[in-house]
C-alpha cells in the first residue's frame, strides 16, 4: 500500500506532508522508508498481537538519523 501511495503522490503531485502511515507484518525497506521521508511521508514500522493488544512496538526513521 505504501508503495501505492509513493507512486500516486508521485505521479499526481500530492503533497504528502504531515501525512503519517505505519506499516506492519513485514521489514519496512529503508529505500522505500527513505522515498516516504523524501515525500513528506512520516513512516513508521510497527508490531503487535491481535491476542496482546493493536500495536506493541512502533519505529520510526527521522530524518536526522538517515
Amino acid at each position: 500500500m505504501l508503495r501505492m501511495l509513493l507512486d500516486i503522490a508521485k505521479t499526481t503531485g500530492i503533497n504528502l506532508s504531515g501525512w503519517k502511515m505505519i506499516i506492519g507484518g513485514a521489514v519496512l525497506p529503508q529505500a522505500l522508508a527513505r522515498e516516504a521521508l523524501e515525500l513528506g511521508l512520516d513512516v513508521y514500522a510497527g508490531y503487535g498481537m491481535s491476542e496482546a493488544c493493536p500495536a506493541l512496538t512502533i519505529s520510526g526513521l527521522m530524518p536526522e538519523n538517515e
